[in-house]
């Protein structure tokens, strides 16, 4: 079965969520098993990238979305083995870099995607960037209010305390930007591009999604004390990675499966 097809993106995606949710049950430390997957998240990513030429814009992108996983990793380490004071702000400052990478990421697949189809779905992709930003937006800066101004004012304001609302605000947002990026992205993509390639930016969309409801349920989980919520943030984060991890697989199989296509007609034309 082809993960280029409907059926095998959906085996993938069980695949690499149910490898993720197993892990979880193995006697290792949570964020060695986190760091592990960061570390696979990013190799898929690479592998993606290895598909273009240098000069494409892809490249970058999946580049891009390499340091992201790595950034995440990176910063887990950090928080496991720096000992304070530095441990806090070391380990926000490279989640915060994670997050930079994650919307410049998307913006890159957007302007290489606009070179050919803009003209074709620019009014539905600009209509559904509005549509879907202004909802992330606001559901970003209401969590940023509740879960984390209101933290600062409630609580005596620490040095560790302005790092975790600082970077916690920016991963909202940084959120709130790629769904809504991806969102767009897709909006274009849908009617004019192969449904194996729509499928790659579906599964980005909905990364982003999961990604955005996961860091508002861990804002807001001390806020509303609900220890049911922290389970629905551990499942939304798996999704999350299952799905980002998934769009890079997809993408290298489909530009794996063209090439050789495209050199068995050359073998077929030349015999």
């Amino acid at each position: 079965m082809k993960p280029s097809s409907i059926a095998g993106t959906v085996a993938l995606l069980a695949a690499l969520l149910c490898l993720r949710v197993l892990a979880t049950q193995l006697p290792i430390p949570g964020p060695y098993t986190r760091v592990g997957f960061d570390l696979l998240g990013g190799l898929a990513a690479v592998w993606a990238a290895s598909h273009f030429d240098r000069e494409d814009g892809p490249n970058l992108g999946w580049w891009l979305v390499a340091g992201t996983h790595w950034f995440l990793g990176l910063g887990r380490v950090w928080a496991a083995f720096v000992a304070p004071p530095w441990t806090i702000p070391g380990a926000r400052a490279l989640i915060v870099l994670a997050n930079v990478c994650w919307p410049m990421a998307l913006f890159v697949f957007g302007h290489a995607l606009d070179r050919g189809l803009a003209e074709l779905g620019g009014r539905r992709g600009r209509a559904l960037a509005w549509l879907f930003g202004l909802a992330a937006l606001s559901l970003a800066l209401w969590v940023i209010y509740i879960g984390v101004w209101t933290k600062l004012i409630a609580d005596d304001i620490t040095v560790d305390r302005v790092f975790i609302a600082g970077s916690d605000a920016f991963i909202m947002l940084a959120d709130a930007a790629v769904f809504t990026a991806a969102a767009r992205l897709l909006a274009i993509a849908a009617p004019i591009l192969d449904g194996a390639v729509v499928r790659t930016y579906a599964l980005l969309c909905l990364s982003a999604a999961l990604s955005l409801g996961a860091e508002a349920l861990v804002v807001l989980q001390p806020q509303l004390e609900m220890t049911r919520l922290a389970g629905a943030q551990r499942w939304l984060g798996a999704g999350a990675w299952a799905t980002l991890a998934g769009a890079a697989v997809l993408q290298a199989w489909i530009l794996t499966a063209m090439r050789r296509a495209r050199l068995q007609r050359e073998r077929a034309a030349t015999a």
